[in-house]
């Protein structure tokens, strides 16, 4: 206040007066309005403090005076108590203030909601943890105007504080469970989940963070979005003795995070001279744990900027990756005396950075001592999700949760562990938040399935079907996929059900099926849908250009669709040299005949023989079994041939 009859007295304006009397009138002006204002809001607060009629109770008992009249003309809730004279707050003259989650409300709360209510403004100073009060009191009570004005604040509050983001997130999230239509509370949901996933390492430091629940933290990670790690830049001396010898010459690594479980590891760009004259650049990750981002790298003119050439790389599980940046041909253009500037970017995965978020959220919780592996961290994420403790349980609780899913209840303790794992980790309610976790963190498996940090057998059904429906497996072929798959399937305790909705997600005519091994077999004579997969893919390879018509045949998958069309003839993005196996007649006669017959065969195409040879004879009746349908009974999976001459192939 004595600010403010200062400058009314002229003590600041007074001086810019002369340069500028309009600008002097307006904020003269402004300020006069807003003293009035002022002595407006200081005589309704008097009047209500010496003519109240009714109070508003806080948790400790303090008693905050208010007007019915005042309170009625900006709350539904409020004129509809005092429309009834006969409701206990009405005879009481009283009501207990409590926020969403029941508690009582602190006092200081409640003086600064009636302040609110008289045209007052809240200090920026305010207390994240009142402003979130009076926001639920103001929901509560349906003082619209005041919930409106609070959350501009909020939301400003949640981007400057972890702390702050942290609380309104489980707040937010109670209030638009119970009022999916509330526009406000979906603002600082969006506000304060964008909050906790921008804090990064921060939140390390942030009590409040290990205490959200499941459904806070898989809230934030859908708004977490991949970051930019700046390499610091390198100067490079063409003529030096390190550069002609083509050895890497190192930049000066990162202090920013590549890995919020890791912090600063020590990313650097390296130069080396490559093949011709060109400038070859890695982006290098030192800090041991694998990174899915990509580099982008730069070389530059050191007194034009503008003059530069760029390079960027694909994501990948980053230890190193090494770009052509520059052509020796035009290395001249970005030398200044033999010199030039590189440097470049990893962009870090949002995939990569919501692991790292819930892994964050482990460790400050003490759900574990050190981050999990993307396969673990997936089947962690599933079981809490479905509240499912399938390590925990006794056998007898397992054998429980399995009948009430009308499943077996015989076998081993880990028989039964993984029957439960791949029936209740597929419960994870679709749409949701912790749904679309469980779907970014397969995407981040794929991509690490090339590797060995990935064991295929971890998996419960649920995740390696979303694995193998990825578009960014990362494997060596599909053989390798397929006989992952097999070894999957074949555990103790897989239900042939189960087996039958992930198999199709197997490209099958994209793996040579000559010699069936028995394991395959096994499952042929287990699972009808696995036959049904040999037989399609078997009838494609012989059929040289059919791909192009082929039309998979649908079958039930493990979200339960049916009408999903997978492309098992077309190989996957980054598996590379896949293509349909075409049958060879040699081949796949000397798989279907017995030893005695193949050597014949054998001897017959080494011969020449005429067209009326036994060779010729065997490819005639390979035609015959074009589409596998005139078999006189069911082949013979067991014996160590695909097929033989019992299964209907007569000379």
């Amino acid at each position: 206040m004595a600010e403010l009859i200062a400058l009314l007295r002229g003590t600041q304006l007074r001086s810019t007066a002369a340069a500028n009397r309009a600008a002097y009138d307006d904020r003269l002006r402004q300020l006069e309005e807003r003293l009035q204002s002022l002595k407006d809001q200081a005589g309704a607060l008097a009047a209500v403090a010496f003519d109240a009629d009714f109070a508003l109770v806080a948790g400790d008992g303090t008693k905050v005076p208010a007007r019915k009249q005042d309170l009625c003309a900006q709350s539904r809730f409020f004129k509809r108590m005092m429309e009834h004279d006969d409701s206990a707050e009405a005879r009481a003259g009283e009501v207990i203030a409590k926020t969403g989650d029941g508690v009582g409300a602190s006092a200081a709360a409640l003086r600064h909601l009636m302040a609110l209510l008289y045209g007052q403004q809240l200090q920026t100073s305010t207390e994240s943890a009142v402003l979130l009060e009076i926001c639920e009191l103001a929901t509560l009570w349906e003082f619209d105007s005041i919930l409106e004005s609070m959350s501009t604040m909020l939301v400003a509050s949640a981007k400057a504080s972890a702390k702050t983001a942290c609380e309104m997130l489980v707040a937010a999230l109670r209030h638009t469970e119970a009022d999916a239509h509330s526009e406000v509370w979906k603002r600082l949901r969006e506000a304060s989940a964008q909050g906790v996933a921008e804090a990064g390492r921060k939140l390390l430091d942030v009590s409040a963070f290990a205490d959200l629940d499941l459904s806070a933290i898989c809230e934030a990670m859908t708004h977490v979005k991949a970051s930019t790690v700046r390499l610091p830049s390198l100067e490079v001396d063409t003529s030096s003795e390190r550069w002609t010898a083509h050895q890497a010459m190192d930049g000066s690594p990162t202090d920013q995070d590549l890995s919020w479980l890791l912090g600063a590891t020590g990313a650097k760009v390296k130069a080396r001279l490559g093949w011709n004259g060109s400038v070859m650049l890695t982006g290098e990750n030192t800090g041991g744990r694998a990174v899915l981002a990509k580099v982008s790298s730069w070389v530059k003119h050191p007194q034009r900027p503008t003059n530069e050439r760029r390079a960027s790389g694909s994501y990948r599980v980053l230890g190193s990756d090494t770009q052509g940046v520059v052509l020796g041909r035009n290395l001249p253009d970005v030398l200044s005396d033999g010199k030039f500037l590189c440097g470049g970017d990893l962009e870090v995965s949002k995939y990569q950075r919501q692991y790292e978020l819930f892994n964050l959220w482990l460790l400050a919780s003490k759900r574990v001592a050190s981050p999990l592996s993307p396969v673990d961290s997936l089947l962690c994420l599933r079981g809490c999700a479905t509240g499912c403790d399938v390590d925990g349980a006794s056998v007898a609780e397992l054998q429980a949760m399995l009948e009430q899913r009308g499943l077996s209840t015989s076998g081993a303790k880990t028989s039964l562990q993984l029957r439960l794992r791949d029936a209740a980790y597929a419960e994870v309610p679709e749409g949701s938040a912790a749904a679309k976790a469980t779907k970014a963190f397969a995407k981040l498996v794929a991509r690490h399935y090339k590797g060995s940090a990935v064991k295929v057998k971890d998996l419960d059904a649920a995740s390696l079907a979303e694995v193998l429906n990825c578009d960014e497996l990362h494997a060596l072929n599909e053989k390798t996929i397929l006989d992952n798959t097999i070894s999957w399937a074949q555990l103790a305790g897989r239900t042939d059900e189960i087996i039958a909705k992930v198999m199709p997600l197997v490209r099958w005519p994209l793996v040579p099926l000559v010699q069936l091994k028995p394991p395959l077999k096994a499952l042929m004579k287990r699972c009808p849908v696995v036959k049904e997969l040999v037989e399609e893919a078997i009838g494609l390879q012989m059929k040289p250009g059919s791909e192009f018509s082929f039309t998979p045949k649908r079958h039930r998958l493990m979200d339960g669709s049916e009408d999903t069309v997978v492309p098992r003839h077309k190989k996957r993005k980054h598996c590379h040299g896949d293509k349909v196996q075409l049958l060879d007649a040699s081949a796949l006669v000397a798989a279907m005949l017995p030893s005695g017959l193949r050597t014949l065969v054998s001897a017959s195409h080494s011969a020449d023989k005429p067209a009326d040879s036994v060779r010729s004879i065997c490819q005639d009746a390979l035609c015959a079994l074009s589409c596998f349908r005139g078999f006189d009974h069911p082949p013979d999976y067991h014996s160590d041939d695909a097929f033989c001459e019992e299964d209907g192939i007569y000379l």
